[in-house]
C-alpha cells in the first residue's frame, strides 16, 4: 500500500493525447468527483463550483476557446473549475444551513462562528477574497488527480483558455464564479509521446528544508 502511494504518482504525467475511443466507467468517474468533494478547503466552505460538460457541440466550442488543444473534446470526460469571485454571503450560508442539518449544533455557538467566519474573510480586499476561492479550488482539483491516478484514469490540469469565452459558452455569471481551470479525464493514447518522458522534478533534498 505504501509503495502504491508512489506507484501510481508516478505512473500520472500530464496527457497531451487521449484515446478518444475509451470512455470512463461511470463508477470511476462517480468516484472521482466524489473525492474532489471530499477535499479539505479553509472553514469547510468550497467556494467553487465545478461544472462537468458533456455535449461534443459545447465541448468543441470549448476547444475554440482553448486555442484548440486536443484534450477538451478526446479525453472522455470534461470538468470545468470556477471559483468565486469574491467569499459571497451564499457560499457561508450554505455551509452553516447544511452545518446545521448534518449536525445538528447549538444554533447559538453556530451564529457565533458564522460571524466570526463572515468577518475573517469579508474584511479582505475583494482581490484577496478572489485569490483565497482560488487556493481553495485548486486543493480540490489535486484531489481529482489524485484519485484519478488510483484508479489509473489520465488527467491533464488546463489553465490555457480564454476564461470570458469559457464563461460565456457555459453561461457562467461572472459577477459570481471565474472560470480558471480545466480538468480532462480520459486514457491515453498509445501516439502520445508524453508518456515516455522521464520526469523531471527536484531532490528532496533540494525540495525539503529541515529546519531544528
Amino acid at each position: 500500500m505504501k509503495s502504491e502511494i508512489l506507484v501510481s504518482r508516478e505512473w500520472r504525467y500530464a496527457v497531451k493525447k487521449y484515446d478518444k475511443s475509451k470512455n470512463i466507467e461511470v463508477e470511476d468517474l462517480e468516484l472521482i468527483l466524489k473525492a474532489i468533494n471530499l477535499a479539505p478547503t479553509s472553514y469547510g466552505l468550497q467556494p467553487f463550483k465545478i461544472i462537468h460538460v458533456k455535449g461534443d457541440k459545447v465541448r468543441a466550442e470549448l476547444k475554440t476557446a482553448a486555442y484548440n488543444q486536443g484534450q477538451i473534446t478526446d479525453a472522455s470526460d470534461l470538468l470545468v473549475f470556477a471559483h468565486a469571485t469574491v467569499v459571497h454571503p451564499m457560499i457561508i450560508d450554505r455551509y452553516f444551513n447544511n452545518l446545521i442539518i448534518k449536525r445538528k449544533p447549538n444554533l447559538k455557538e453556530v451564529e457565533s462562528y458564522k460571524n466570526r467566519v463572515t468577518e475573517a474573510l469579508t474584511k479582505w480586499p475583494e482581490a484577496q477574497q478572489a485569490a483565497w476561492c482560488d487556493k481553495q479550488m485548486y486543493i480540490a482539483m489535486s484531489y481529482g488527480l489524485q484519485a484519478a491516478s488510483d484508479l489509473r484514469i489520465d488527467s491533464s490540469a488546463i489553465e490555457g483558455f480564454d476564461q470570458h469565452r469559457f464563461a460565456e459558452i457555459l453561461k457562467i455569471n461572472t459577477t459570481l464564479w471565474k472560470p480558471t481551470v480545466s480538468l480532462t479525464l480520459g486514457y491515453r493514447s498509445k501516439n502520445d509521446s508524453s508518456q515516455h518522458l522521464t520526469k523531471v522534478r527536484l531532490s528532496e533534498n533540494e525540495l525539503i528544508y529541515t529546519f531544528e
